[in-house]
C-alpha cells in the first residue's frame, strides 16, 4: 500500500462526508433528514469498504477451501523466504566456525518459478582473522555451490 493510496482513500471519504452534510443543509424538510442519513451513511460504508476490498482481490485469492498469495506476488515471497532462511543458515554456520558476521546480504534470481542464489554479501566483524574469513567462504561456497567471485567480502 503506498501513501497515494492511503491520501485518496482519506480524501473519498472526507469528500463523501462533506457531500453528505451539503446534501443534510439542502434539504429543507426534517421528514427525509432521516432517509437522507441512512443513504449518505450506506455511501460513507461502501467508500470505505471498496478500497479495502479491491486491495485484497489485487494481492489474495481466497476459495472457500484454501488462502493463497496471488501468482506474481508467490514469487517474490517465496525468494524473499528463501533469501531469510539462507541468511539464518550463513549465521549458524559463522556460529558454529566461531565467526563474528555483522550482516549478510543474498542476491537471487528468479528464472523459471525458481529462485537461485546470484551472490552473498558478507560483513565480517572487525576481530575476524584471514584465515577464519578464508575457511568460511570456502564452505560457503561448496553448501551453496557458487564460485568465489560470487561471495563478496566486506570489512
Amino acid at each position: 500500500m503506498t501513501l497515494d493510496f492511503l491520501a485518496n482513500y482519506i480524501k473519498n471519504i472526507l469528500l463523501c462526508v462533506i457531500f453528505s452534510i451539503c446534501i443534510e443543509m439542502i434539504l429543507p424538510n426534517d421528514k427525509y433528514k432521516k432517509y437522507i442519513n441512512l443513504v449518505s451513511g450506506l455511501i460513507l460504508i461502501l467508500v470505505i469498504i471498496f478500497p479495502i476490498k479491491n486491495f485484497y482481490n489485487k494481492y489474495f485469492i481466497c476459495n472457500r477451501n484454501n488462502f493463497s498469495v496471488d501468482k506474481y506476488d508467490k514469487k517474490i515471497f517465496v525468494c524473499d523466504i528463501y533469501k531469510q532462511s539462507i541468511n539464518k543458515q550463513i549465521n549458524l554456520l559463522a556460529k558454529k566456525m566461531g565467526i563474528k558476521i555483522l550482516d549478510s546480504e543474498i542476491e537471487v534470481k528468479e528464472e523459471n518459478n525458481t529462485c537461485e542464489i546470484k551472490n552473498i554479501k558478507i560483513n565480517f566483524g572487525d576481530d575476524c582473522k584471514v584465515d577464519d574469513k578464508k575457511k568460511f567462504l570456502y564452505a560457503l561456497g561448496l553448501i551453496y555451490k557458487i564460485g568465489a567471485e560470487n561471495i563478496i567480502c566486506g570489512q
